[in-house]
């Protein structure tokens, strides 16, 4: 399960837009793939069920393609929204260095707050 924000991934053709595509995007490193992307294959390749909570869109189509030829279940969309709990404010206890609210505040970060 991840629960952290990341900026708005960018659906590419040919690059995670399926699951051949998207083994060999992240092996040349390509921008539009995510961190909790690249977590999520690496749990589908383990046989490890994924639940994404957080709003960023982690489970791109070639994310879902390799999990179906790999049956394995990933589900998830922001478990807050889902929930219909809708946030007011963000408040950052600096736990993960000193941009935590710079990162959060461009427009492609904060796309589903």
């Amino acid at each position: 399960m991840t629960a952290n924000t990341e900026r708005f991934a960018s659906l590419e053709e040919g690059s995670n837009d399926t699951a051949t595509n998207l083994l060999a995007g992240i092996q040349r490193g390509e921008d539009e793939i995510s961190a909790s992307t690249i977590f999520v294959v690496a749990g589908i390749l383990e046989g490890v069920p994924f639940n994404n909570d957080s709003p960023q869109n982690t489970l791109v189509p070639g994310v879902v393609d390799l999990a179906n030829i790999h049956k394995t279940f990933v589900a998830g969309d922001d478990f807050l929204v889902s929930a219909g709990i809708t946030s007011v404010s963000l408040v950052s206890y600096n736990r993960l260095g000193n941009n935590d609210g710079k990162n959060l505040s461009g427009p492609r970060q904060f796309r589903f707050k």
